[in-house]
């Protein structure tokens, strides 16, 4: 799992991986999801990739919300970019 987790991550959101976790917003998912399900010169649908990274950016999002903390006691995410995503059916 975390192997293909990181290969999906490496391969789709490169440039998130140094971000803190906390500056993911929702528009910067809605743009990688729109990004991700453009048509690719192999002519293939983009749709489940896009889909996949989600889930995984989600999935994490919702880990570090449950875990991590600040100074005083709150997690340290507000609201699931994701999950709003994910709502609004993109």
């Amino acid at each position: 799992t975390v192997r293909s987790y990181r290969g999906l991550l490496e391969r789709c959101v490169p440039d998130w991986l140094d971000l803190p976790i906390t500056s993911i917003t929702y528009e910067m998912v809605q743009t990688r999801h729109k990004e991700l399900t453009k048509t690719p010169r192999q002519g293939t649908n983009g749709q489940y990739q896009a889909n996949a990274v989600l889930r995984t950016v989600g999935s994490l999002i919702n880990f570090a919300a449950d875990n991590f903390e600040d100074a005083e006691g709150e997690s340290i995410i507000v609201a699931n970019p994701v999950r709003k995503h994910t709502k609004n059916r993109g």
